[in-house]
């Protein structure tokens, strides 16, 4: 099976395509890491991130939010804004990322990965109640130079249909960074995961990628 993605994807690389959208959380593998954002923000309350933030996971979340304060992304514990945990309903776990009015500012949130990964993707929910341009949230996958090599417009998702909604970005090694950038309203990110590659199927790859190119220049 891993065979065959590979070589799937070796393909696509050919085509002019580099990343290619999922919705299945299922191809992650145990190998896989995972941003739930707890035990940061204290229960109850958000935590603004300013223009940059490590986290555990390797992961960085960054942007120039000095224009405009009220961008900044955010960790918020369930009970914020006064609800209790099942109002806020979060897919996994209490804690997750968000942003107010995302797309106001030009540049959206950056999540910098801390190696180039070759499965990326979370769960996500829009502000439902606007309309649909104000719930709607471009989610991008770019390379180590800022390249964009896929991107997904999602629309209308509610704070019910959450725990279903993963979007997630497959490319053999190259996706760096991934991006939410949006018209309005809220957005709301949980269980980022990410995953590297295998060394045998950079391995494979490259010994598929020549042939691949050959053929198709005949």
């Amino acid at each position: 099976m891993k065979l065959l993605a590979t070589s799937i994807t070796a393909l696509t690389l050919c085509s002019g395509l580099s990343a290619t959208v999922f919705n299945d959380y299922s191809r992650f593998t145990e190998d896989a890491v995972v941003e739930s954002f707890e035990g940061i923000a204290s229960a109850g309350n958000n935590l603004e991130l300013g223009n940059s933030r490590n986290f555990s996971s390797g992961i960085t979340i960054t942007n120039d939010y000095s224009q405009n304060d009220t961008q900044q992304p955010y960790i918020v514990n369930a009970g914020f804004y006064g609800s209790s945990p099942a109002d806020i309903r979060v897919p996994h776990g209490t804690a997750y990322l968000g942003q107010a009015s995302a797309g106001s500012n030009d540049s959206g949130i950056w999540v910098i990965l801390p190696e180039e990964v070759e499965l990326v993707g979370c769960y996500i929910t829009t502000n439902y109640e606007k309309d649909e341009n104000q719930a709607a949230i471009n989610f991008e996958a770019y390379d180590s130079e800022d390249n964009l090599l896929a991107t997904e417009l999602i629309r209308n998702i509610s704070m019910d249909e959450w725990a279903d909604s993963f979007f997630g970005f497959s490319g053999l090694g190259g996706i760096s960074k991934i991006r939410f950038d949006g018209f309005g309203g809220i957005l709301r990110v949980d269980k980022l995961t990410y995953e590297v590659p295998e060394p045998s199927s950079l391995a494979l790859a490259s010994l598929a990628l020549p042939a691949l190119l050959m053929r198709k220049r005949k």
